[in-house]
């Protein structure tokens, strides 16, 4: 047996004949093999090998996501800036040459502390075809504390300065237009 053969389970009846069920890991991919019908013990090992070899030279392992690698950035309320969403675990997979190995996160854009660092704010997710093949959580990359009243305040100015400008500039126009009626 290869040194990549991690699991084998053989079987014999008089109308299946020789059967085996065997698996590999080699390169990162994984692999099961089922040979019914075999005419020797010999046989429905060499054919299992021969499968497990023929996947092998289809398939390679894919990493669309490292452990710790920021997926994306939620915008933090009131404080400012962006708080990065780090992938919780590595996600390899297996795929064909030409098959598309594509990446989805799913992530808030804005985020209000409390937030402790590590907590569950996303979830990034791996297709291979179109087909879920795999799903990580996206944790806090830091924490991040509760917005002070003065945080809030001055995002409060901030989100309606335009509004507060507008008014200001109708405020002067009145008194102007007041002082030049009043001479």
């Amino acid at each position: 047996m290869a040194p990549w053969v991690n699991g084998v389970k053989t079987g014999h009846t008089f109308g299946a004949r020789y059967v085996l069920v065997g698996a590999g890991r080699r390169k990162g991919v994984e692999l099961i093999a089922a040979v019914v019908g075999a005419e020797s013990d010999e046989d429905r090992f060499a054919d299992a090998l021969a499968l497990l070899e023929y996947g092998f030279s289809k398939y390679r392992r894919r990493v669309p996501i490292h452990a710790g690698q920021a997926l994306a950035r939620s915008s933090v309320r009131y404080s400012g800036g962006e708080l990065p969403l780090r992938a919780a675990r590595t996600v390899a997979v297996g795929a064909r040459r030409g098959q598309r190995v594509e990446l989805a996160v799913r992530a808030p854009a804005e985020v209000e502390g409390p937030i402790r660092r590590g907590a569950v704010l996303g979830r990034a997710i791996v297709r291979v075809d179109g087909l879920r093949e795999a799903a990580v959580p996206l944790l806090a990359g830091r924490a991040e504390p509760k917005a002070s009243v003065l945080d809030r305040a001055r995002s409060f100015v901030e989100d309606r300065l335009g509004w507060i400008a507008l008014a200001l500039l109708g405020i002067l126009g009145v008194v102007a237009l007041a002082r030049r009626f009043s001479r």
